[in-house]
């Protein structure tokens, strides 16, 4: 792969892991709102909701983990990358 192509990777890795660290995160605000108005909704619409918001974040959770494992095995092809260029310069 190219130099450039592995960089766009990257980005492309650092955008899905915030992405999924944000969403884990609406989910647990989602959660907290909920509990501070428990009578807002009914108890279905509660359960329901819940189990919506834990399923959002843990997506999210885990799209942060996949992205960020994918972002150290780029990171160690642009550090090869990089010392083939320095080689071939010197």
């Amino acid at each position: 792969m190219s130099f450039v192509s592995l960089l766009g990777w990257q980005l492309r890795n650092i955008d899905t892991r915030y992405n999924g660290q944000a969403a884990a995160m609406r989910s647990s605000q989602g959660l907290m709102n909920m509990l501070q108005d428990p009578l807002k909704y009914s108890p279905e619409q509660t359960l329901q909701m819940e189990k919506q918001l834990m399923f959002q974040g843990l997506i999210g959770r885990t799209m942060a983990k996949a992205a960020e494992a994918q972002e150290e095995s780029v990171q160690k092809m642009l550090d090869q990358s990089i010392k083939r260029t320095f080689n071939y310069l010197a």
